[in-house]
């Protein structure tokens, strides 16, 4: 048996949407996240069809492994675990909780347009897949027949998990989405000091630029203080729950410290849930200030949706955020892991705006040759 390592990006290798990673190794057939895509109004999955090559079915899969609950990386899991119900699925416990709110963020939207007998038999896969979810705590190992896997703690939000897979002759290192720094919702990473692994699986939202600095709390914040204080009814619109509550929680904060105006701050229903959901889990995001939206009339204060429920109302607010590990903060954890070989994925690369190279050259300067760097494009086969 060989042991080399299979690695296919199946979605999300350059971009985010649709993360879903394959590893053949060891006798092991294991999938990393199994996300959806949501650009142009229509959500689709990863090109799962690529294992078809090399795999006689989809069921001989070892494993699907969660990193964490957002769209773009559970979205699929319902028409995975349609045509293979016997592969099991792993996250932490708050993922699978969080994922019973979450696989419909951007997927609920679509469905709402598409027809009556599509929305039930839609539903009907979320709830199998979300029921068959197993779950599991921070750093405890789980022995499977062919593989060990353990969960640590990643931040960037509640549940998230960086993934230690330990088979015959490998150490792999998947890292999901991740953050050094504490979020609104969730701390900073927490890994072993002595964690290594021969081959780490990079999400590197920010590995393509090294001008990035996290900025939210700060420049934008600002910006959207000036709003707030000049107009009496103000609409944010997100692009995921959990960026509602973030921005909650930040504006929230800065108007129980004194350094907002007051004001009332109404979530809609998707996103008040998801409060009082991580509420009941111990993590405090609903603070003094936020409210669901009235069903009456609009009351002054400032209104967070996923949709415009203002309606013309009044004026809305597109915002936009990461709250991943910035470019050095990437590079800081490749160093101390300490991989042979690091694949980055999931980094919104676009050759005008960015040179992915930099960071090769920049650790072949520090580091000499020890680490190789590879940016998988989807469906390409890479055996190291």
């Amino acid at each position: 048996m060989s042991s080399k390592i299979k690695f296919i990006a199946l979605g999300g290798g350059q971009w985010h949407g649709a993360s879903c990673y394959y590893i053949g190794v060891d006798g092991c057939n294991i999938l990393l996240d199994c996300g959806s895509d949501s650009k142009g109004g229509v959500a689709s999955g990863p090109n799962l069809n690529v294992l078809l090559k090399y795999l006689d079915s989809l069921s001989e899969l070892d494993a699907v492994l969660v990193s964490h609950s957002h769209f773009d990386h559970i979205g699929h899991l319902p028409q995975f675990h349609a045509v293979a119900p016997n592969v099991p699925i792993y996250a932490t416990e708050q993922s699978k909780i969080l994922a019973n709110h979450l696989i419909w963020d951007k997927g609920g939207r679509y469905l709402r347009m598409q027809s009556r007998t599509l929305v039930e038999r839609e539903e009907i896969m979320a709830e199998n897949v979300l029921e068959s979810i197993i779950g599991t705590g921070y750093a405890k190992t789980i022995r499977l027949p062919k593989f060990e896997v353990t969960f640590y703690e990643a931040g960037h939000i509640p549940g998230a998990a960086m993934i230690l897979i330990e088979t015959e002759n490998h150490r792999i290192l998947y890292t999901g989405d991740f953050a050094k720094q504490p979020t609104p919702l969730a701390d900073g990473y927490v890994v072993p000091k002595n964690i290594s692994a021969d081959t780490m699986i990079v999400c590197g939202t920010h590995a393509v630029n090294p001008t990035y600095t996290h900025n939210f709390q700060g420049r934008r914040l600002v910006k959207m203080h000036r709003c707030l204080l000049s107009e009496d009814i103000v609409g944010i619109n997100i692009t995921q729950l959990t960026k509602g509550l973030e921005i909650a929680k930040l504006f929230n904060d800065e108007m129980e410290s004194g350094r907002m105006s007051a004001k009332s701050i109404y979530l809609d229903d998707s996103i008040w849930k998801l409060g009082e959901r991580l509420e009941a889990m111990g993590r405090s995001v609903l603070g003094r200030y936020c409210r669901p939206i009235p069903n009456s009339s609009f009351k002054n204060g400032v209104y967070i949706s996923d949709r415009y429920v203002l309606n013309g109302y009044a004026k809305t607010y597109g915002i936009n955020f990461t709250l991943h590990a910035s470019y050095p903060e990437t590079k800081e954890l490749i160093y101390r892991v300490n991989p042979k070989t690091a694949f980055i994925v999931h980094t919104g690369y676009t050759p005008e705006y960015y040179d992915r190279r930099y960071m090769a050259l920049e650790i072949r300067r520090e580091r000499g040759a020890d680490i190789s760097l590879i940016y998988p494009e989807n469906d390409d086969v890479y055996m190291i």
